[in-house]
């Protein structure tokens, strides 16, 4: 069974003008490029978007155009520029029920990067979680409405159903991998925060009852950094919230 693809570079999903507005309530055209973006959103003459100016400022305004060809935007808002962010990936073991859905929701909201399902030998898996009615299809319409309702000017990239060689590899080339282990007493999530230098982050988090400790070890020795987030026992999916808002609290 196989997850409709939906990979691509969030710079690829801006909808850019082609020159910043003079004034508010003005009409702009787009850069060529833009239309790559409006594919990604699948957007709609007379949706209100979040767009990006050349020099970095977001606006709210108005997809200009007929019959499903958009040739501007009547900018109404100016949002500030985009704030300079690190880059921040989840690698979500796939729970059971619909608690993917809801982390992949927040993950958007709080500005995930990508999302990156997996699976490992406690997680569901996509055949089980597709079996008794598919749902995976819509994930990308999740993220773009998710997208949308924030007011983003980018769509995360959703990334297929990866398997274990695939995890370990994104913690190798991470600038920090996090990985959230509840029987770790050393090192708190904070603690993990403190050792960013430069690059990516990568925040692996396990599904119900944990990654076993053949699986912490694994991702040990690709560089990971098992950390906890304190001594209660949180569900995968409070977990994976309370990691990502942390994360892009404390990290600029």
């Amino acid at each position: 069974m196989e997850q409709e693809q939906f990979v691509h570079s969030p710079m690829d999903s801006r909808i850019e003008l082609a020159r910043n507005p003079e004034k508010t309530g003005e009409a702009v055209e787009l850069t060529p490029g833009a239309f790559r973006a409006l594919e990604i959103w699948q957007a709609r003459p007379g949706e209100v978007m979040t767009v990006t100016a050349p020099d970095g400022t977001l606006f709210r305004g108005r997809l200009l155009g007929e019959r499903g060809a958009i040739h501007g935007v009547l900018c109404f808002e100016n949002m500030g520029r985009i704030p300079a962010e690190v880059s921040v990936h989840l690698c979500q073991a796939l729970p059971e029920k619909e608690r993917f859905e809801l982390v992949m929701e927040k993950a958007v909201e709080l500005g995930i990067n990508g999302i990156h399902p997996f699976v490992s030998r406690r997680s569901a898996t996509l055949a089980m979680r597709d079996a008794s009615q598919k749902k995976s299809h819509r994930w990308p319409h999740l993220v773009r409405r998710a997208s949308r309702q924030c007011r983003r000017a980018d769509v995360p990239a959703l990334y297929p159903v990866a398997d274990w060689a695939s995890v370990l590899l994104l913690a190798e080339k991470a600038g920090l991998c996090l990985v959230l282990d509840e029987r770790e007493k050393e090192f708190s999530f904070m603690d993990g925060l403190s050792a960013y230098r430069q690059g990516d982050v990568v925040l692996i988090v396990g599904p119900e009852g944990g990654l076993d400790r053949e699986e912490v070890r694994a991702l040990r020795g690709a560089g990971a950094l098992p950390v906890t987030l304190g001594p209660r026992i949180l569900r995968t999916e409070t977990a994976a919230i309370v990691a990502s808002a942390l994360i892009r609290h404390c990290l600029k």
